[in-house]
């Protein structure tokens, strides 16, 4: 698929108003003649991004992420700031935005593309500039479309990692990659898109033998997972476009072993700028997770790529800038590329430490792990923090609590430990080096659907031992006040995708109890199995082709649900690839995308029926406006035409 064909796709996804707001939203930024545009999370860069495929001109300025600021105070100076975020919910994060600017007497503005009326509390946070005013739910649409058009255009939907520049690739030359012994390669679900490819290469003994001993064999003390995530563009039969994403994630480590690893690295450098500037430790602890994964894409492209691919693969500046911003990307680009830096070879001893997410304990509760759709199970995760974290803290702060500890929900997240070892109980399995792999992966999907995110945490709050403030100290003169022992870690939390499923669950239930009234069916007799299931592939196929359902459809997909033909017609069928999702399963009722609707009972020797397990409430169940009618009025039609049929 040419550019040309990409950008018609892309601007089929938003509808004519949406995307002439865009343009009137940038070009207004654009006005302010801003020096730095700090844009809100992962999403909001992205779709600045997405502006190269709309026709949308980016407004002129430094754009970077939300990490610069944990900056020092000193980069935003005669500075002219606008904070710009795609999306305003409740006003939280914002708030504590303009109160970090405020603090470093910053010239600011905030911008919103849109706000959601139903939630957004006007006495935590009003921005300068508002576009849109959208309900909860069109504003779930709109992010919804967005991520969607990010998978059109293989566009990582991720921030803190090196990412390359897309390059000219054949099917061959691709293909060649994907079977090296050296590698194993996972395909992985890309929406329901034939346009692209995702892949996640995990590295075999001899390639990672490589990375440490490029950066040093004392950081296998230290690296959880190490992985290259390839973003593929098809533009015809047998020519591709590839962008690499390689990734090293870090074991929980304590603040002392992050500052001595940073101090370490920026030591091959004669600029001060790092030292001035980078004073977080989260700052310091991207830092060295930047380098570490811009060594592993170094590897992967010495040993996988040829001769012309090496020559052109580069990585963009424009994602060191997200980051750390302008000023020292130009010396940390110049650090990268001059290949000074030695193996680190001190031992980096420290006690681990497991306890990171206690507090999470009941959003694992009353989860169902099967091995064959685990994806499933790591989605609901992400859905169940959003329905005890999220919603409880709307809720609150509506009420006018504006000191609810709920508000710190953005900021909180469950550790990788925390999540693998609760699967692995499930599994009855042991969390080996493959196993943790797999589950990257698992989190890897809940990431590009929106429905977790990633972040750094750290186990308990800093306190300044000569400030005595909750914060940690960004005086440079005073670092003996800093708590050495406190441990960093990443952690995920859920998305503002995070409760999407569930709305398809109600819609299939409206639509089926409309279905028994118009029909006169009695429900207490149960569903015979080839009668719901004839009716889901009708309510699925016409609520996916009228988008009145949010439902994944692809082959490869491991969490799609796909339409099957067999001998007695067409049957739901939904993929498990790998040995943790049988290619033969289609018993989709027993899946968690159901959440438990219906419960299966034998009523003789060889036949079952089904029966309502629970009736979904409103609540939670987000849905396209007027999607309750039309799965109402489907299932009155469909039960007066079998009605009356001879």
């Amino acid at each position: 698929m040419n550019r040309e064909d990409l950008n018609k796709k892309v601007s089929e996804i938003f509808d004519k108003e949406t995307i002439d707001s865009l343009k009137k939203f940038s070009n207004h930024i654009d006005s302010q003649n801003a020096d730095i545009i700090i844009l809100i999370a992962r999403k909001a860069i992205c779709l600045f991004e997405l502006f190269n495929y709309l026709g949308i001109s980016k407004p002129k300025g430094e754009i970077v992420s939300d990490r610069i600021l944990d900056l020092d105070a000193e980069y935003f100076k005669r500075k002219k700031v606008i904070v710009v975020d795609d999306t305003l919910i409740i006003g939280t994060t914002l708030k504590e935005i303009k109160e970090k600017l405020t603090n470093f007497n910053v010239d600011f503005q905030i911008f919103a593309f849109c706000v959601d009326r139903d939630n957004w509390q006007k006495d935590l946070i009003i921005p300068n500039y508002i576009e849109k005013y959208y309900s909860s739910q069109e504003l779930l649409n709109f992010c919804i479309l967005a991520v969607k058009a990010f998978s059109i255009v293989s566009m990582p939907y991720l921030v803190d990692f090196p990412i390359t520049n897309f390059n000219s690739i054949t099917k061959t030359e691709f293909e060649n990659i994907v079977k090296s012994d050296k590698l194993t390669p996972i395909k992985l679900p890309v929406n329901e898109f034939e346009c692209n490819k995702l892949y996640t290469f995990l590295l075999k003994s001899e390639i990672k033998e490589m990375f440490y001993n490029k950066v040093g064999d004392s950081f296998r003390n230290i690296v959880e997972i190490v992985k290259v995530r390839a973003f593929i563009s098809i533009v015809d039969e047998q020519n591709y476009r590839i962008r690499l994403v390689p990734i090293v994630l870090l074991k929980p480590i304590p603040k002392k072993v992050i500052n001595d690893l940073f101090f370490y690295l920026i030591s091959f450098s004669e600029s001060q700028i790092f030292k001035q500037l980078l004073i977080t430790t989260k700052t310091r602890m991207r830092f060295i997770q930047y380098y570490l994964s811009v060594s592993l894409g170094q590897i992967f492209i010495e040993n996988f790529a040829n001769e012309k691919l090496q020559n052109h693969f580069i990585f963009k500046c424009s994602e060191i800038i997200n980051i750390f911003g302008k000023i020292i990307s130009v010396e940390y680009e110049k650090l990268l590329n001059e290949n000074t830096i030695l193996p680190f070879s001190d031992v980096i001893d420290f006690m681990p430490y497991d306890n990171y997410s206690d507090k999470f304990e009941d959003v694992f509760e009353n989860i169902e792990v099967e091995g064959f759709n685990i994806v499933s199970s790591f989605q609901e995760i992400f859905a169940n923090l959003f329905t005890k974290r999220e919603l409880p803290a709307r809720k609150e702060l509506q009420d006018g609590n504006h000191n609810t500890h709920l508000k710190n929900r953005l900021i909180n997240g469950i550790s990788f430990e925390k999540i693998s070892k609760f699967f692995c109980e499930k599994l009855q399995i042991g969390l080996t080096e493959e196993i943790r792999e797999i589950f990257s992966i698992c989190l890897d999907i809940c990431n590009d659907l929106g429905v977790s995110i990633p972040i750094i945490c750290n186990n308990k709050e800093e306190v300044c031992k000569v400030c005595n403030k909750n914060k940690e100290c960004n005086d440079k003169g005073k670092e003996e006040c800093n708590n050495n022992e406190i441990i960093y870690f990443r952690a995920y939390r859920h998305g503002e995708l995070g409760k999407r499923t569930k709305g398809n669950v109600f819609l299939l239930n409206t639509f089926l109890e409309a279905f028994c009234e118009s029909n006169g069916y009695d429900v207490n007799k149960g569903f015979d199995n080839v009668l719901l299931e004839k009716l889901a592939v009708l309510f699925y196929r016409v609520g996916v082709k009228n988008r009145f359902l949010e439902v994944t459809e692809n082959y490869s997909d491991p969490t799609a649900i796909n339409i099957g033909f067999y001998l007695m017609g067409a049957v739901l069928i939904e993929n498990k690839p790998n040995e943790y999702f049988p290619n033969d399963y289609h018993d989709w009722f027993l899946m968690n995308h159901c959440y438990n609707l219906f419960k299966k009972q034998k009523v003789s020797f060889d036949t079952y029926k089904y029966f309502f397990n629970i009736k979904p409430t409103r609540e939670g169940a987000n849905t396209k406006e007027g999607a309750e009618f039309t799965a109402r009025i489907l299932g009155r039609a469909f039960g007066n035409a079998i009605k009356f049929l001879p």
